[in-house]
């Protein structure tokens, strides 16, 4: 986090302004519709490795 707010430009912040920044961005529509859609993602390939791992087993 600190190393992308340096790459913006950003001030020395403290550690409670980072963590206001982070929650803030976090809790945006667009920010919680993409980290839902990574958890899909993972969960899917969780479940597609899951029985990629069984198939093998079965043989």
């Amino acid at each position: 986090m600190e190393k992308l707010l340096a790459e913006l430009g950003a001030p020395e912040l403290t550690d409670e302004e980072v963590f206001n920044h982070l929650q803030y961005a976090l809790n945006t529509p667009y920010a919680k519709t993409h980290l839902a859609n990574l958890m899909e993602a993972k969960r899917k390939a969780a479940a597609e490795a899951e029985g990629t791992e069984a198939g093998s087993l079965a043989d």
